[in-house]
């Protein structure tokens, strides 16, 4: 039954179980700790309390028997104030030890506790007695008395309160600590209770986890173990699906098992159509293949494609072949003539190139002849134009000869003036050596000297302005004669000029003439070289034309293997 649920009501009444159980022992956790609780308000409100009363009680007699004691210990003159004084306290002792009595009465649960309460109300109301006796000594001064009476009678009666009041205090402790042990024991129940709970729970949990995933997991071991056969191509792995319920899980194995078997009958027929095409059948009829549903569907129709565009391909192969096989042999036959005509022009083309070569080494030869004349007439420009420098400075020598001719001449000139000038002085001289007698003969003779030499002086000096100016005028006539020539050699340079730039001119041309005739001797050969491949492809044609045609007919041999449609775009009935 449980197997055959709906997975989602196999999750439902799973986890409801453990729900239900965990409610159950929570509400039973909840009752022990209500329980608890209660115990520990009795606690307080019993046994605690009544420890406490009893507490107040034994604090009110503890004060009450101070408050004695600071009265009996006064001076008289201060004893009326410490009567009252010690009234006032006891009075309000008593109040609170009454009211502890009445509370402790309330709370006392055994009859032991009660007599011994009993005893206490009396003992306290023996003491009260005493104190009032106590407080009228006081009051009529009688401290001695008053000791007296506190030291006999108070203190005996006191002592045995106390010591009831300590035994009360007892009972109680006892009776508290009962409460106690029985906390104690329900809490331990209780947290025995929780843990079988939580231990049952947990148990609970487990198994119906374990048969829970057991459901699910044993079925999805075996849908995980049959697709991964399915992907490996295993599509036998049908039979790892054993798994039968009208669960979820029950219907994927189901519907798994049906996907597998349509698709290994699907494979099956693929396999089936494609061993006829590779036998060369292509005559499968649409109506003998199996009909693919849903989206493989489109098998079908792509094996339909495919056999009628088979059909019609090898059908176009079949005549193409022929035609190329027909066409192979005009191919071969065109390429052997021009295989012919391409040798005959490769002929001719190389006579060409050897003329072409002829003219390229003449033109080449000029090139060189020209280029040779132009360094010789360019070594004659630079000799022009070097004797032309030397004419120019010898130019500029003889301007500077000419000058310095000239400076002379106004040396002579001014030495001629001098010597005039010496030959005057001189005659003045004999004029006054003669006026002077035999004084002045000595003087005489040497202004004689002296005259003789200004001649002498003057003479030299009027030939050699006569030899400075020939010089100047030979010069001046050189300087006619370079410049001239100066002018003559800057037209022959001007010429060489000329000269060299059309040396210049012609050797360009030259060789530029030699590099077109080299282009069109490279042109040439590039020419010949493609009609000698031209030629060698043309036997390559033919070569390759028979080939094709022994290829096509090769190629018709293997198209006739293939079994086609008669009418190849209708008919798929009738095989040829």
């Amino acid at each position: 039954m449980f197997r055959n649920l709906k997975i989602r009501a196999k999750v439902f009444a799973a986890f409801g179980m453990i729900i239900v159980f965990g409610i159950l022992a929570f509400s039973g956790l909840l009752m022990g700790m209500k329980k608890i609780a209660g115990n520990a308000q009795d606690l307080y409100d019993k046994p605690y309390s009544a420890a406490q009363n009893t507490w107040e009680i034994r604090r009110g007699l503890l004060d009450s028997q101070m408050a004695l004691y600071r009265l009996t210990s006064v001076k008289k003159t201060e004893l009326n104030s410490a009567t009252e004084e010690a009234r006032t306290v006891m009075d309000q002792d008593s109040k609170e030890i009454e009211q502890a009595v009445t509370e402790l009465g309330q709370k006392l649960r055994t009859q032991e506790e009660k007599d011994v309460l009993a005893k206490i109300q009396a003992g306290i109301a023996e003491t009260s007695e005493i104190r009032e006796s106590v407080l009228s000594l006081t009051s009529g001064g009688k401290l001695d008395e008053a000791r007296s009476l506190v030291k006999s009678a108070y203190e005996p009666k006191f002592e045995e309160v106390r010591s009831q009041a300590v035994n009360l205090g007892d009972l109680v402790a006892k009776d508290a600590q009962g409460f106690v042990g029985a906390a104690n024991r329900s809490s331990n129940l209780y947290l025995m209770a929780g843990i079988m709970a939580m231990v049952m729970t947990i148990v609970l949990c487990g198994v119906t986890g374990y048969f829970f995933s057991k459901s699910i997991l044993k079925p999805l071991k075996e849908l995980d173990l049959a697709a991964k056969e399915m992907a490996k191509g295993d599509l036998k792995a049908v039979r790892y699906i054993t798994y039968q319920s009208r669960d979820e899980l029950g219907g994927l194995a189901d519907n798994l098992r049906l996907t597998m078997k349509t698709l290994d009958a699907y494979i099956s027929e693929i396999s089936s159509i494609l061993l006829r095409l590779s036998k060369g059948d292509l005559t499968v009829p649409r109506d003998q293949i199996t009909d693919f549903v849903g989206d493989f569907s489109e098998i079908k129709s792509s094996f339909v494609t495919i056999l009628k565009s088979f059909n019609s391909t090898l059908g176009d192969i079949h005549e193409a072949s022929a035609q190329v096989d027909v066409s192979s042999d005009q191919v071969s036959d065109a390429a052997q003539l021009l295989s012919q005509g391409s040798t005959e022009q490769a002929t001719a083309l190389e006579d060409l190139t050897g003329a072409i070569s002829h003219i390229s080494e003449q033109i080449r030869d000029n090139a060189d002849h020209a280029k040779k004349a132009n360094s010789l007439t360019e070594q004659a420009q630079a000799e022009v134009e070097e004797s032309n420098h030397h004419m120019v400075s010898m130019n500029d020598a003889m301007r500077e000869i000419s000058q310095s001719s000239q400076e002379i001449g106004k040396i002579m000139k001014a030495i001629e003036d001098i010597a005039f000038q010496t030959n005057i002085l001189a005659l003045n001289a004999a004029v006054e050596a003669a006026r002077a007698g035999e004084a002045g003969k000595g003087f005489a003779v040497v202004a004689d000297e002296v005259r003789n030499l200004a001649s002498k002086s003057a003479e030299a000096s009027k030939n050699t302005a006569v030899l400075i100016e020939n010089s100047v005028s030979t010069v001046e006539k050189g300087m006619g004669i370079a410049e001239q020539t100066s002018r003559s050699l800057n037209v022959v340079r001007e010429t060489m000029d000329q000269v060299v730039d059309t040396v210049n001119r012609i050797t360009l041309a030259s060789e530029k003439q030699a590099e077109s005739v080299e282009n069109v001797s490279g042109r040439v050969n590039q020419i010949a070289a493609v009609v000698q491949t031209n030629s060698a492809t043309a036997e390559e044609s033919a070569a390759a034309s028979e080939e094709m045609s022994s290829q096509a007919a090769y190629l018709e041999q293997l198209v006739e293997r293939f079994h086609l449609y008669c009418d190849r775009k209708e008919t798929e009935n009738e095989s040829c």
